[in-house]
């Protein structure tokens, strides 16, 4: 691509990004922190809309630059349409002129994808973000092939989502740069855990200097951010907010000290996680510490296991060892 079919597709996504969010005048990359939240849920496994509502109001602090739901963390692949699609328009209309909501739409089947996305649209979200579909192990054409279609039906700008652990599909270097190319395409959301391919990645950045690059491992955060990440899609920051989101503001503005005093806390953090971290865990963890927080239950879908009392008493040391209980 030429520079200037380059400069025309940054143009082309910023003006994108800039009617999603109803700002005329955005004119920077999605930064900062962006919690993947939980999906709150009553013990009769409905959505709890008044645990949805605090969990809402707790993330809504400086540093905190947008809410991803529908992600991993959320539970999606576990959720019933019906539950999804509630859970779309209660966080759009709750976070309205707030805060951005970006929307997973990561699903086997195309229609599933454009019928979230539709109601993502519909009900007021700024983007959507896509993890290739998964079961079957696609080629990286078939997969260039799948994300060309899927913008080619929907109106919102998407993100792409790297989860190797979970899909058991890497989006290569070279399939990113590729899809960059095309303008409905505005970042990626890194969360392999891998920094060399990370490093890679963030080369789009040269072409693409509107794109976003959000990472994701949380103990990976601070030297994403070094290498050039735009910012973090975090779990974590559902726990401890106000640390996150002064974290990322302390790294913008090069207060090193603060940096690293929060970014220990932030460490401190992981080990609510077990070693070695697994997706499914850091689900069950994060909602044992909002149930100890008081902010919704730690009750997951099947096929997840409830939170035992041996995780719930690891968590509750670790929030303890972090001021936020006593």
């Amino acid at each position: 691509m030429d520079k200037k079919q380059n400069n025309i597709s940054a143009s082309a996504n910023i003006e994108c990004l800039a009617t999603a969010w109803k700002t005329p005048n955005i004119s920077h990359a999605l930064h900062g922190i962006v919690p993947p939240i939980v999906t709150p849920l009553t013990n009769e496994l409905k959505l709890d809309y008044k645990a949805l509502e605090r969990l809402l109001n707790r993330v809504m602090v400086p540093g905190i630059n947008g809410i991803f739901i529908l992600g991993t963390t959320g539970e999606a692949p576990s959720l019933s349409p019906e539950v999804k699609l509630e859970l779309i328009r209660l966080t759009c209309d709750f976070a309205s002129g707030r805060i951005p909501v970006l929307v997973g739409i990561t699903d086997p089947a195309l229609e599933v994808s454009l019928e979230l996305a539709g109601a993502a649209k519909q009900f007021g979200a700024a983007a959507l973000v896509a993890a290739p579909p998964f079961y079957y192990q696609i080629t990286q054409d078939e997969l260039i092939a799948y994300y060309l279609n899927l913008v080619s039906k929907v109106e919102l700008p998407l993100y792409l989502y790297n989860m190797p652990p979970l899909t058991k599909i890497t989006i290569k270097p070279k399939t990113v740069r590729i899809l960059a190319t095309n303008p409905k395409i505005c970042g990626l959301k890194d969360s392999s855990g891998d920094i060399k391919y990370l490093t890679e990645v963030l080369e789009v950045k040269k072409l693409r200097p509107d794109w976003s690059i959000l990472i994701g491992p949380e103990d990976l955060l601070h030297h994403g951010l070094e290498l050039g990440a735009d910012g973090g899609v975090n779990g974590g920051a559902q726990i401890l907010p106000e640390i996150f989101g002064t974290f990322y503001n302390a790294f913008r503005a090069g207060n090193k000290q603060l940096v690293r005093e929060l970014n220990l806390k932030i460490q401190k953090l992981q080990k609510i996680y077990g070693e070695p971290p697994e997706p499914a865990g850091v689900v069950k963890s994060i909602k044992a510490a909002l149930e100890i927080l008081g902010i919704c239950s730690s009750n997951v879908m099947p096929p997840l296991a409830h939170p035992d009392e041996q995780l719930k008493n690891l968590v509750r040391e670790v929030l303890k060892e972090l001021g936020l209980i006593s």
